[in-house]
């Protein structure tokens, strides 16, 4: 009985606090604009959102990017960059490969 009332508890906060889904498509949307504006611009309009989740307070994006002209040796396979959108302060960045790892999942 306490363990289903924590578990009952833990998805009710989860889901009065974290952001909502409209809040997470906002922030889908945006990244994969913003990545093939800074990014890829090189490269196809062809974006994948591989996985959104939230840290420290901001939504995560992992988007990938496909090469234009891809050889055999690059097949089929993705780039993938990580995107932090804060609704509130209104902004976007693409972190640097020296602090990826801390928005990494």
């Amino acid at each position: 009985m306490k363990r289903i009332f924590a578990i009952s508890l833990a998805i009710l906060l989860t889901g009065c606090f974290g952001p909502s889904d409209e809040q997470k498509q906002r922030a889908e949307t945006a990244c994969e604009k913003f990545v093939l504006e800074k990014v890829a611009e090189k490269y196809l309009d062809e974006t994948h959102v591989f996985d959104t989740y939230v840290k420290d307070g901001k939504i995560v994006v992992e988007v990938g990017y496909r090469r234009e002209s891809r050889s055999y040796s690059d097949g089929d396979s993705y780039s993938v960059r990580i995107c932090i959108y804060d609704e509130e302060k209104g902004t976007i960045e693409i972190p640097s490969l020296f602090n990826m790892g801390q928005w990494k999942k």
